[in-house]
């Protein structure tokens, strides 16, 4: 009898090891499939061209990710109900675990329910939740942005999912899928910067229109963000990884993305990029061959930069040209003696370590040095802005339009952040604390300073404070900001001190940097966030799936070992 019970209950834990195996799989192979439609269908969608193409490509994201969310929910809710009718496991145990998530679950948890806090006490709810017939700004957000709750809920989701289910069994497939999106939708919008229109998007549209929008990503700042997001990827994969095949992959990526970059006509693309080469900086000196590759990877981006400049000296006719930060890093005299100094200190650098063996211990006190030199840049440039917007002159800086602060500064970004404050400080406590709902900026601003926000932007409608965490502060207040802000906090931190056990961890790190600088000037919406949400999330599951603090090969296309 007691061999027929231990029988019996051997076949039970094989049929629950069976069933757990097989959710787990049918799990990753759905997060794998959305990380396909995510990366390489939403970036290449469109319809109508760029006529509908805002709109367009929010709903591809909304019923994509909604199919997601729902598949998932119900997968492992039934797990969860099978599991407990069989006594393999008990709530309260289910219920521990959730007490042991990450420090980034926790924020992301933390966010998602303070985005809900404030949806509830908006002043603009209107109860409806009807997503077609009825309106409720903060439940689906301004039109043609659509960051309401449903977006922010979202977001939170992806995290989860793909944190939880991106399985290393796909990890081809999803960065495959990463990078052949985004280079295709950068080679296009080389080719529009040149007047080759091969999809036909720019028949109707007037030539002024044509250097604000580019590619198959429409807005040229949208473009800019999608771009600043996923770049940071492949420098850290061309810097970590060993095999020259992938390396040779990674170069032709970051020199096509360098090429559209310096033609995209957005000058918080710069800030994004600086950001993240500091981050790689800091850490390729912890090893000569990270450090050569390094000097490599600006190499690659600097000459990029140039051999554009010279198709646009060669081809003036038909380029189309930026602004005026991009061409003198295109075609400027200066940037091309830094680059010549450059590729003289790579070449000595490479001389002294084969001849010699030199070893960068030597000059260690360089990571502390530009880590310094950066942090009094930053606080300089903030000291200068806050000397000029309140009238004080600064000598030699006043004729540069970028040390001035004043209403125009940013293309009306003065204007708008200064009228935002404003607005934020007259809120009441509880909207201080938790904002007036979810992507409700217009809704606040035209009902308080119609007349001021008409005076400015005329018939054209300013939907948010055009720096996200500042439309983070105003739309979910001081709570939801900070909840906001330790998501990134939190990934960041935990990529890099976990940046040994594989390349991802950096990748996620300069993609954390990148982020956060180029939305200083910018703002969510469905073509960054969603992906800087899902690379965070796919970076942590491929470092949980390496299990402690081991030094594991790397997540990239193939599978070279990092090691420091």
């Amino acid at each position: 009898m007691m061999g027929k019970t231990i029988r019996s209950d051997m076949t039970t834990g094989h049929e629950s090891s069976a069933y757990s195996g097989a959710l787990r799989k049918c799990l990753s192979y759905i997060t794998c499939l959305y990380c396909v439609v995510l990366f390489f269908f939403l970036p290449l969608v469109f319809h109508d061209k760029y006529f509908d193409i805002g709109r367009f490509k929010y709903d591809f994201f909304f019923y994509s990710t909604a199919a997601l969310l729902i598949s998932c929910f119900l997968l492992l809710a039934a797990g969860l109900i099978l599991k407990l009718s069989r006594r393999e496991t008990e709530l309260l145990s289910v219920l521990k675990r959730l007490g042991s998530i990450s420090a980034v679950d926790k924020a992301v948890l933390a966010y998602a329910l303070i985005c809900l806090i404030s949806f509830i006490i908006s002043p603009y709810n209107t109860g409806s939740l009807s997503l077609k017939n009825g309106a409720n700004p903060p439940l689906t957000g301004y039109p043609g942005w659509n960051m309401g709750l449903i977006s922010q809920l979202f977001f939170a989701g992806i995290y989860f999912i793909t944190s939880r289910f991106a399985d290393r069994a796909c990890r081809r497939i999803i960065m495959g899928a990463l990078f052949a999106g985004s280079l295709l939708t950068f080679i296009i919008g080389i080719l529009n910067r040149f007047s080759i229109d091969p999809l036909g998007f720019y028949e109707g549209v007037s030539d002024y229109h044509r250097l604000l929008f580019l590619s198959t990503l429409g807005q040229a700042t949208w473009y800019s963000s999608f771009l600043c997001t996923l770049l940071p990827v492949s420098l850290a994969l061309f810097i970590y990884e060993r095999r020259n095949r992938y390396r040779c992959f990674y170069a032709l990526y970051i020199a096509t993305a360098s090429m559209s970059l310096v033609t995209q006509n957005s000058d918080s693309a710069y800030a994004a990029l600086s950001a993240a080469l500091l981050v790689l900086f800091t850490f390729a000196l912890e090893r000569n061959n990270y450090f050569i590759r390094f000097f490599q990877l600006i190499l690659i981006i600097f000459i990029s930069f140039r051999v554009t400049g010279l198709l646009q000296l060669a081809f003036r006719e038909k380029a189309v040209l930026p602004g005026a930060l991009s061409m003198s890093l295109s075609t400027g005299i200066p940037f091309m003696v830094l680059t010549l100094i450059l590729t003289a200190l790579y070449l000595v650098l490479s001389f002294l370590q084969i001849r010699y063996n030199f070893s960068l211990n030597r000059i260690s006190f360089i990571r502390m040095a530009v880590l310094v030199f950066s942090g009094i840049a930053v606080v300089f440039c903030a000291a200068v802005l806050i000397l000029t917007g309140n009238g004080v002159r600064v000598p030699f800086l006043e004729e540069h339009e970028y040390f001035v602060f004043n209403d125009d500064w940013g293309n009306g970004r003065g204007f708008t952040w200064r009228v935002t404050l404003e607005m934020f400080s007259g809120f009441p406590f509880l909207n201080k604390l938790f904002g007036i709902g979810p992507d409700c900026y217009a809704e606040y601003a035209y009902e308080y300073r119609s007349a001021q926000m008409k005076a400015r932007w005329g018939s054209s409608v300013l939907a948010n404070a055009h720096n996200e965490w500042l439309n983070m502060l105003f739309n979910l207040g001081i709570a939801g900001f900070t909840a906001y802000m330790s998501i990134f906090a939190a990934a960041f931190r935990g990529f890099i001190s976990r940046r040994r056990i594989t390349a991802l961890s950096i990748a996620g790190a300069a993609s954390i940097a990148a982020y956060l600088s180029h939305n200083f000037f910018c703002y969510q919406q469905v073509l960054c966030t969603p992906y800087i949400f899902a690379i965070i999330g796919i970076c942590r599951a491929f470092e949980r799936r390496h299990g402690g603090s081991r030094r594991v090969k790397d997540d990239s296309l193939s599978r070279s070992r990092v090691s420091g």
